[in-house]
């Protein structure tokens, strides 16, 4: 049994409805998705650029091949990566209350009293994620989730819930406040 009490409904949210674990790792794998995409784009978009206009002014060869398989560039390239995601995750969820991939199978983060998940927590939530729900491919979080709440461990540390988003009682945000979290 959990000692967090939930609110039984915040702005016409029933917060003790719960997604179903297949349901968050979709969201999960979309995100993931998202999140690749964009680290794509930004290699092609930063990287390339800086190593054309360093071959203009020195007439040498970046040695892509040489960096990339090195420890640092290894570690550089995963250190990005993980900046990114952990961006992309608290930025979606403190703006908008839930990622791209929560927000299109109808799921929202709530603080367990009933409010907004605020940047603390969503910043809570996206290391545990990494470091603890995420060891053995989430194992650990499909371990962790279990009945009632169904909080894997980021969330019972960082008091929130994921909740199944019914016809929203607003309007959604604004299309300029998910561009505010993508960048």
């Amino acid at each position: 049994m959990s000692s967090i009490s939930i609110a039984p409904t915040y702005s016409g949210v029933n917060l003790a409805e719960r997604p179903s674990r297949r349901r968050r790792a979709g969201a999960l794998l979309i995100d993931a998705c998202i999140h690749n995409a964009a680290f794509l784009v930004s290699f092609v978009v930063v990287y390339l650029p800086l190593a054309i206009v360093y071959y203009l002014i020195t007439g040498r060869d970046p040695e892509f091949n040489r960096f990339s398989e090195s420890v640092a560039g290894n570690l550089l390239a995963y250190a990005v990566s993980l900046f990114l995601a952990f961006t992309y995750l608290i930025a979606f969820e403190t703006i908008y209350g839930a990622t791209p991939g929560k927000w299109l199978l109808g799921m929202h983060v709530f603080k367990s009293d009933g409010r907004r998940c605020d940047a603390r927590a969503a910043a809570i939530r996206a290391l545990c994620l990494f470091f603890i729900d995420g060891l053995l491919y989430g194992l650990v979080a499909y371990l962790s989730m279990q009945p009632p709440l169904y909080q894997r461990v980021g969330d019972r540390i960082a008091k929130t819930v994921v909740v199944k988003r019914r016809e929203s009682p607003s309007p959604p945000p604004p299309f300029w406040r998910f561009l505010v979290a993508a960048v």
